[in-house]
């Protein structure tokens, strides 16, 4: 038989193990803007150049922040955190807020070559850039190193990628 589950004493803050969470009740929605410049030059009768500028920008991302992260210094960290007068044992406090974003610019450049009967061959080669403060949508949302310095984590994205090269057909 299993033990009997017991509860927790509520007077001793030291048995309430738990994460706070809490959200920003004044967020905005997201916005995202998308700009692109593109040149396309026929070389000869069977070769095209394209050369473009892509660039995104969006705010108001969503991300916690650690509303009760501990100031830097030496020794015990209970004692640098803002909350601990209040309660010496409050942990990190997750805070969803959307104060963050990201920004990608590329340059983007191919060549395609129509070779005849149906096959066409192309080589794309894109530099890129895309630096966020945040994580992508598709990883867990970890709060900023320093959660007071939301502008200090700007960097590359988890999905920047420099130079991307491709070659392709289609026949």
């Amino acid at each position: 038989a299993l033990p009997r589950p017991t509860l927790p004493n509520l007077s001793d803050p030291s048995q309430l193990n738990f994460i706070f969470l809490a959200y920003d009740t004044q967020m905005k929605l997201a916005e995202s803007w998308q700009w692109s410049a593109d040149l396309q030059r026929e070389l000869r009768p069977d070769l095209m150049l394209s050369v473009a500028y892509v660039g995104t920008r969006t705010n108001r991302m969503m991300n916690p922040v650690n509303a009760n992260m501990a100031a830097p210094g030496v020794g015990p960290k209970g004692p640098r955190r803002p909350l601990f007068s209040v309660n010496p044992v409050i942990p990190d406090i997750h805070y969803r807020t959307n104060a963050f974003g990201a920004k990608y610019h590329s340059l983007q450049v191919n060549l395609d070559k129509r070779y005849g009967n149906g096959l066409t061959g192309r080589l794309a080669y894109t530099w890129s850039k895309n630096l966020t403060n945040t994580v992508g949508p598709n990883a867990v949302q970890f709060p900023p190193m320093n959660s007071n310095c939301i502008a200090c984590d700007w960097g590359p994205a988890n999905e920047d990628r420099r130079h991307m090269l491709v070659i392709s057909h289609v026949y």
